[in-house]
């Protein structure tokens, strides 16, 4: 009986591993298959600004932003903007 299991376990784990090695191995292939000239267009990213209520950084395209005295302000949610007008 625990022979089984063994052979179980071990049955499972290279499974597991030929999984793993598989996944990995198409991932490469199609990023393999992009043009450099796209690979480097994932690569830039926008500018990341701190959400001053949670502490995450956001894109500035993508995050809520609040003007207070003349400064912009970015959050990344509706709550976290609640938020800093409850405090300010």
């Amino acid at each position: 009986m625990l022979s089984f299991l063994v052979r179980l376990a071990l049955l499972f784990l290279i499974l597991y591993l030929i999984r793993i090695t598989l996944r990995n191995f198409f991932q490469n292939v199609s990023s393999r298959q992009t043009s450099p000239r796209s690979r480097k267009r994932q690569e830039i990213r926008g500018i990341m600004m701190k959400d001053p209520v949670c502490g995450i950084y956001v894109d500035v395209n993508s995050a809520l932003i609040s003007k207070r005295n003349g400064k912009d302000f970015y959050f990344c949610s509706e709550d976290c903007r609640k938020k800093f007008g409850m405090i300010g």
